[in-house]
């Protein structure tokens, strides 16, 4: 009974490697050779070739071969052969030998088919799973080639220098890489490739003049998308980047240390704001209802000045130019509430009705404003202040208190800028200053 003998052996021939166009082949193709010598077993030889667990693509027998066929580099190939009465063809004498490019790699007599043999091509792509494989085909003055393959986020994973002119390694890469071919003499790689995955990639850009580097860019697999911060109100926002990464970062300035009076736990810069204050933490609000500063006017408490400056930060009276910051300003105080403190507002400017002040406990509980600001009590109708005020415990203060019953007809009160005041627009418990025109003043309580 004849037995059929069928061989697969793979030869690792990774010290082989080919230009595009070799053999009358295409870019990416190699062209292998197959020649028989006839011997008197030829009749019972049959071979064929094929991709890697494929259907074969080419056949014969011992006395027929082909002379060329174009193998694709990015593919892997078995070669095999079977001798129908299991000899082996030790007594036929026929000879088969492959020749891939213009390199023998295998000459096999009839009397070795015992075992058979087969090969995958040097750029097969033989790396572990996840992993591909990259090669480096020289051509003339391949000392001047240089490459790199990056991530999109510039990092290198592999490369060859100058001089090296040597690479075939098995690597890890992205989805979407850069690969980017370099000459130092700038005259192109002069026939040299690189090979990834069997995918042949080429430099043909020259420089003009010649004598320095030329590059060609490939972006594989995709193109690049620059991830950073596009929001324009953060502190590191990117301006090349093309789509946001969650990265943005945002300055809020305030007091950042906690053991402060006025911490603030949203602050990210500390703006040397923080109080430590051992009496009482209260907030002066300062508005303006044009927006250009307080033209010179000026609010006084505890022999400290506060105002909202002009658009050039300066305490003038004539400019009248509207920004951002001349609507209001906020400024931590810290005082003393079991004492009775004046608030003074001092008309030295000009524009007065625009300012209003407003001075806020910790618990943002208002503790006195100016005339024209509107509060509420009991969530019912609202009700002014006096220009002038005060803020603290003046529970006890002056020479005497107002009754708004008993003393209404007997004096009027006026705002800083002259206006009279009802007695039903204040609240009580609010102190009144009279002032004299040798600079003396009075407090009154004004009672219900």
């Amino acid at each position: 009974m004849k037995k059929v003998l069928f061989i697969a052996m793979t030869l690792m021939l990774g010290l082989i490697s080919y230009g595009q166009q070799a053999g009358g082949c295409g870019l990416g193709e190699v062209p292998l050779f197959i020649n028989f010598t006839e011997g008197n077993d030829a009749d019972e030889i049959s071979w064929d070739l094929g991709e890697e667990g494929e259907e074969p693509i080419y056949f014969g027998n011992g006395s027929t071969g082909i002379s060329i066929a174009c193998l694709e580099l990015s593919k892997c190939y078995v070669f095999n052969i079977s001798h129908l009465d299991g000899t082996g063809g030790t007594e036929g004498g026929s000879t088969v030998t492959l020749t891939i490019g213009s390199e023998v790699v295998n000459t096999t007599e009839g009397s070795e088919w015992g075992f058979g043999f087969g090969f995958y091509m040097p750029w097969c792509n033989n790396c572990d799973e996840g992993q591909s494989r990259i090669v480096y085909s020289a051509g003339e003055y391949a000392g001047e080639n240089m490459f790199t393959v990056s991530n999109c986020e510039g990092d290198i994973i592999a490369e060859m220098g100058e001089g090296e002119a040597s690479f075939d390694e098995c690597v890890v890469l992205p989805e979407i890489y850069v690969l980017t071919l370099s000459d130092t003499y700038g005259d192109t790689w002069n026939g040299g490739t690189l090979s990834i995955d069997g995918v042949v990639y080429e430099q043909p850009t020259q420089a003009q003049p010649l004598n320095q580097l030329a590059s060609d860019t490939y972006e594989i697999g995709g193109v690049c998308i620059i991830y950073g911060c596009t929001d324009e109100t953060a502190s590191n926002f990117d301006p090349l980047a093309e789509e946001d990464d969650g990265s943005c970062e945002f300055i809020f300035p305030g007091c950042t240390d906690p053991t402060a009076s006025n911490f603030d736990s949203s602050a990210t810069l500390n703006d040397d704001s923080c109080i430590y204050c051992d009496g009482d933490y209260v907030s002066l609000l300062l508005t303006d209802s044009y927006g250009d500063g307080w033209n010179g006017n000026t609010i006084s408490i505890n022999n400290n000045i506060y105002s909202i400056f002009d658009v050039n930060g300066e305490f003038t009276i004539d400019v009248e130019v509207q920004y951002e910051g001349g609507y209001s300003q906020n400024t931590d105080l810290c005082v003393d509430l079991s004492e009775c403190i004046d608030v003074i507002y001092n008309p030295s400017g000009e524009y007065g009705p625009e300012n209003l002040w407003v001075i806020f406990d910790s618990e943002d509980n208002i503790l006195g404003g100016s005339s024209g600001y509107i509060g509420e009590v009991n969530g019912e109708p609202t009700f002014l202040f006096p220009e002038s005020g005060t803020i603290g415990d003046c529970s006890v203060v002056g020479i005497g208190e107002i009754n708004k019953s008993e003393d209404r007809g007997s004096f009027k009160v006026f705002n800083a800028m002259g206006q009279e005041i009802s007695l039903d627009k204040l609240p009580s418990n609010v102190v009144l200053i009279r002032r004299y025109e040798n600079g003396s003043s009075e407090k009154f309580l004004l009672e219900d």
